[in-house]
């Protein structure tokens, strides 16, 4: 009785996931007790998953609820989730040699992938600028060079064949309705962690292992993150998926009322706790895009003032409430720094803040001083703000004009306009060859994560952090993804219309 009702009321795809979920938090506990035995199972694991499942969509979906937390080291330079990447990249590229690929490449992300080669080719020659910078200063030594090389450029290059992974995995609207719940998922339980890191003033006890070992909790829920904001950074990219959810992507009340507004609303809650302004600005400008792109795309109306007034209000809430937001986190904070309030908010306003700003314009200087190419990969924060050591301008876009230059400028962001336009150009469709409501419905809840990560940027540099800007390319190969299967079956429904006619023809069919 007991499993006729599982198996009435939970999917095989939650089911699945779910274990998934138990079997890694046991991994994780025995990996404590015993690493050499655990991690050298993990790789076996991680090379062998993608050949041995022949499922690319399990593949990159495993992927996905694994990028925001710690990574497994397992030895040198190999990690859990690098392996994982590394050899699901491998079994594509063997596909593509055998020539067992369902799809091709679409023209947009061969454009893409032409942006993808200039922009590796730019940070290819900003690290040599970087190592050429070797010994001219005590802060560019070969462990900071090694570390530079091996880890953080490395990382955006995995990173970013995450959206070819995502791209020849997701074969249909499913598949990609499957990552989105498995992602939102995900997100919930990072969302619970913090809520339970904040109220226990700590890591809680059963599930420390989660957390960054080194993190001393000062009052700002972090969850599995190493500082709030990234924290906040993360959240409002799924939350910003979760509102479209629950607004136009549920189908039943079940769904919308008991899935999507629990989720929202945890959502909201770690935001609030993280006390991180720039994902405030994050959220509000993720709304803005969604009610744009649902307006003007969706219900194909015109952009004017009496539909732009609920966001004005909006906007008008937001500054009303920053002060507030702002005061009564600086008090939490000074009852943990052990300063007075007066301390706390001159440490953030005249010191902090300050920081940030000049950071910011020292950014902007040094692009001006090397606009072509920049001062050399990871090199800003050791030679403008000398000092202050890993201080950033808290902006992806002006680091990398900083240490790249127009040449790495160009790329990356002509990455991020060729993977919206390429979203873009469903909704944009002439009503005779528009795709159905759900899958102009998915394509705006992939581009609204999109633009929410890429709106994050202007407040954290995060390229290099996996665990946020991961999800950002799996949207953008899900995105591309979409496009291709729409088209797709739009061809065959010509091919189709096509043949009707010939097969009622006297003689024909019968």
């Amino acid at each position: 009785m007991t499993s006729l009702w599982i198996k009435n009321k939970v999917s095989r795809q939650q089911l699945e996931f779910l274990l998934t979920v138990l079997a890694a938090l046991f991994v994780v506990r025995l990996y404590n007790r015993s690493p050499l035995l655990i991690s050298t199972g993990l790789l076996l694991s991680a090379c062998a998953l993608p050949f041995f499942v022949k499922k690319p969509e399990f593949v990159i979906v495993v992927i996905a609820a694994a990028l925001p937390f710690r990574d497994v080291h397992i030895v040198s330079l190999l990690y859990m989730k690098r392996a994982m990447i590394w050899a699901a990249f491998a079994y594509i590229l063997l596909q593509g040699l055998g020539k067992r690929f369902q799809y091709g490449i679409t023209r947009n992300l061969s454009l893409f992938t032409k942006f993808t080669a200039f922009f590796f080719a730019s940070l290819a020659a900003s690290l040599v600028k970087t190592a050429a910078a070797l010994g001219t200063t005590s802060l560019v030594t070969p462990t900071m060079l090694k570390a530079t090389v091996l880890f953080f450029a490395l990382r955006i290059i995995e990173e970013i064949l995450l959206s070819y992974i995502s791209y020849f995995s997701l074969n249909t609207t499913h598949h990609i309705r499957v990552l989105l719940n498995v992602m939102l998922m995900v997100s919930a339980v990072v969302a619970l962690l913090g809520i339970l890191q904040y109220y226990q003033g700590e890591a809680p006890p059963l599930l420390s292992f989660l957390f960054d070992p080194e993190l001393r909790f000062y009052g700002r829920a972090t969850s599995i993150f190493s500082n709030p904001n990234e924290l906040g950074g993360f959240i409002v990219i799924m939350l910003s998926i979760a509102l479209v959810s629950f607004m136009w992507r549920a189908r039943n009340l079940w769904q919308r009322y008991f899935l999507y507004l629990p989720l929202i609303v945890l959502h909201v809650w770690v935001l609030i706790l993280s006390f991180s302004r720039g994902a405030a600005v994050q959220l509000f400008l993720s709304v803005i895009v969604i009610a744009y792109l649902y307006y003007t795309k969706l219900s194909h109306k015109k952009w004017t003032w009496k539909s732009f007034l609920p966001l004005l209000l909006i906007t008008a809430i937001l500054v009303l409430a920053v002060n507030s937001y702002d005061l009564y986190m600086r008090t939490r904070l000074s009852s943990y720094q052990g300063n007075s309030l007066y301390q706390a908010l001159y440490h953030t306003r005249a010191v902090s803040d300050s920081l940030r700003k000049n950071a910011a314009l020292q950014a902007i200087q040094t692009f001006v001083e090397h606009p072509l190419s920049g001062i050399g990969y990871d090199l800003f924060w050791g030679t403008r703000t000398v000092g202050f050591f890993s201080l950033s301008p808290h902006n992806q876009f002006l680091k990398i004009l900083a240490e790249m230059g127009l040449l790495g400028f160009i790329p990356f962001l002509g990455m991020l306009i060729v993977t919206m336009r390429s979203g873009l150009s469903v909704l944009k469709q002439p009503a005779e060859l528009r795709p159905g409501k759900d899958e102009q419905i998915v394509m705006l809840t992939l581009l609204s994560g999109m633009c929410s990560a890429v709106s994050g940027y202007l407040f954290v540099d995060s390229l290099a952090v996996i665990e946020i800007a991961g999800g950002l390319w799996i949207l953008a190969g899900a995105i591309f993804a979409l496009e291709r299967n729409i088209g797709h079956s739009q061809t065959s429904s010509d091919a189709e219309s096509m043949l009707l006619p010939a097969m009622v023809r006297p003689g024909i069919g019968k």
